[in-house]
């Protein structure tokens, strides 16, 4: 018996039938992006606005990791300093570094924005960045974030929990 012999009945056990004559491709469906995917409810997030502290957490995510991190038991990974930038680079900022860290294998960022004292009107960025770390870009990494505790900034910084990256 040859190799292709074995091969082919094999593959008649397991009911797999030949492509027709002429037919070299088999068409996929396109695939979707990791926010969309089963069991990932990214872009779906629980927040909170309590005086000037902030938290949010994925659906269905672990509420201990967010008090966690609320305490400042993850070691800050990155920190990122958006003094002195505007809305729109400061977004650049964070989506940027956000994908770089999850591909990097980092899980926790400090994101210092301030309170918005000296700036007319309210906390631009403090008050975008909720929208920014479960927006599009982001949304699919982020596991939760949270006001820093005191002595990391308080209420003009923000700690955000990015999942583990994946072992290929």
């Amino acid at each position: 018996m040859d190799e292709d012999d074995d091969f082919r009945r094999a593959m008649a056990q397991a009911g797999v039938q030949p492509l027709a004559a002429g037919k070299e491709r088999v068409e996929r469906s396109p695939r979707r992006p990791p926010q969309e995917r089963p069991g990932r409810p990214a872009g779906r997030f629980a927040i909170e606005r309590i005086g000037e502290r902030i938290e949010g957490l994925v659906n269905g995510g672990d509420r201990k990791q967010l008090r966690l991190l609320e305490r400042g038991h993850f070691y800050v990974d990155l920190e990122l300093d958006l003094h002195g930038a505007s809305e729109d680079a400061a977004r650049k900022i964070i989506e940027d570094a956000v994908e770089q860290s999850q591909a990097a294998g980092k899980r926790c960022l400090l994101v210092i924005h301030g309170r918005g004292r000296r700036s007319p009107g309210a906390p631009v960025l403090k008050l975008a960045l909720p929208d920014w770390l479960t927006g599009p870009r982001c949304a699919a990494w982020v596991l939760a974030f949270v006001s820093a505790p005191s002595d990391l900034g308080g209420p003009g910084a923000t700690l955000v929990l990015l999942r583990a990256r994946r072992k290929r």
